[in-house]
């Protein structure tokens, strides 16, 4: 077994366990009945991140036998510790006695959960930029290749900082847009 196939299975148990804290979270919400307030954000952002977890796992893969060195694997380790904090955060780990408003646990969890947003696909734009450099191409051409990233990081940036929930409805709708584009690409 070389580097490469023990990174596959690393980076499958730590997306495994990021799915595992989203779904048992999600558990703990079914659960807890009437003692929910429900509201669209955390659940669809739950669904957002699965999708993007799978989309990641997918994507990991090394191609064509390709050797893994630790340079290769630390801008993987930080995706992974990244996609671990975002799974964790975008559906409540505890339901108190009295119960839980979703709306407002999303008020106030919202800045955190689109701030790793943000770092997420930031770290996974940057470790692409320093690959076409350190390959000496032209980061131009990737900057040019990747605009649309560039123009969802800046949407998940100002949900950060906006609280409207029009807006958050707006940028999470146009975010389901890549990983389900993807899916649908990628099925058959």
């Amino acid at each position: 077994m070389n580097a490469a196939e023990y990174v596959v299975i690393f980076t499958s148990i730590v997306l495994g366990l990021a799915l595992g804290a989203i779904l048992t979270n999600f558990d703990r919400l079914l659960r807890a009945g009437r003692r929910v307030r429900w509201h669209w954000a955390p659940p669809l952002l739950g669904v957002l991140v699965v999708l993007l977890l799978i989309q990641i796992w997918w994507s990991l893969f090394p191609q064509g036998g390709a050797e893994m060195t630790i340079g290769a694997f630390l801008p993987q380790l930080g995706l992974l510790v990244l996609l671990f904090l975002l799974a964790s955060a975008v559906l409540p780990g505890e339901l108190p006695d009295e119960g839980l408003d979703l709306g407002d646990w999303y008020d106030r969890n919202g800045p955190y959960f689109w701030s790793l947003m943000t770092l997420t696909l930031g770290w996974t734009i940057g470790a692409q930029l320093a690959a076409v450099l350190f390959a000496d191409a032209s980061w131009s051409d990737f900057l040019g290749n990747r605009a649309v990233d560039i123009g969802v990081l800046l949407l998940f940036a100002s949900l950060v900082f906006i609280r409207r929930r029009w807006w958050h409805l707006i940028v999470v709708a146009v975010a389901m847009v890549g990983p389900i584009g993807w899916l649908s690409r990628s099925i058959g």
